[in-house]
């Protein structure tokens, strides 16, 4: 695994895959299973200034964290961020899987965390964004010049970031499937399906 030293301090640290951790067959693995679940999808909020109401091209849909499966997804994850950060008491929250159909336009910049409620917090919770398919990106706002990112991750490489890290969902010309998971504090769990709109940013 390699890292982007200089997003380090940014709030947001991106972890390739170089040694092919995730080899073909956990991700033959994953993929069936995300076939098995995507009928299960529920759509999620995709609303952004261009649009005056959702798209409804993004999906997600629960992995269930008893399954061997989603267990391995888990620990991928968890041994990924230890390689390159202390990982104090957070612990993985809920997982689920991000679906966006061809067209799916970027949603409106976002945190997943209470900013209010983060700025008196020692410690932070962290989101994930990991990668199974090619094509994967989030865009996030750099938080120094205040300027739109797009992260571009491979199969098998993620991205995870400070609660406080403004961030969206990309835009996607075709389709594409990715794992979500919050890493939570013991004092501060992501609230299920809640978001805190960010008017300020791009």
């Amino acid at each position: 695994m390699s890292v982007d030293i200089d997003s380090v301090k940014k709030g947001y640290i991106v972890i390739h895959d170089d040694n092919n951790r995730m080899d073909a067959t956990i991700l033959c693995a994953i993929r069936d299973y995300v076939g098995d679940i995507i009928k299960d999808k529920q759509p999620i909020f995709n609303y952004n200034d261009r649009e005056v109401q959702d798209d409804n091209k993004r999906f997600q849909a629960k992995l269930d964290q008893r399954l061997t499966i989603v267990k391995s997804i888990k620990e991928y994850i968890l041994s990924s961020i230890r390689s390159s950060y202390h990982i104090g008491t957070r612990r993985i929250g809920k997982m689920v899987l991000l679906h966006s159909e061809a067209g799916c336009q970027q949603q409106h910049w976002h945190t997943d965390y209470d900013p209010d409620v983060l700025q008196g917090l020692a410690e932070l919770p962290w989101g994930v964004v990991l990668a199974i398919e090619n094509g994967t990106s989030l865009d996030i706002i750099d938080p120094d010049t205040r300027e739109p990112v797009s992260i571009q991750l491979l199969p098998g490489s993620l991205i995870f970031f400070r609660g406080d890290i403004v961030h969206a969902g990309a835009a996607y010309s075709g389709p594409n499937n990715r794992i979500h998971a919050y890493l939570d504090t013991d004092i501060y769990r992501q609230t299920a399906n809640k978001t805190y709109l960010d008017f300020d940013s791009v």
